[in-house]
């Protein structure tokens, strides 16, 4: 499954509030039937949102850690 590409904040929120719609709907069943929300994580994870989030930052491997 390809991840989508998320352009900017505005996109981001945007995808949200779509998907917060969608995983709305059968939430009290899933909640009330203690399923996992398998097919709520997987379209989450292609909505790119997860990897949008992530700050450049934590994309550089920098090597360990000083302990001094």
């Amino acid at each position: 499954m390809t991840a989508q590409v998320i352009a900017d904040d505005v996109e981001a929120l945007a995808v949200s509030a779509a998907l917060a719609e969608e995983f709305r709907a059968g939430a009290a069943e899933r909640d009330a039937e203690r399923r996992l929300p398998r097919a709520e994580l997987d379209r989450l994870s292609a909505s790119g949102l997860p990897a949008d989030r992530v700050l450049p930052h934590h994309l550089t491997f920098q090597g360990p850690r000083s302990t001094h």
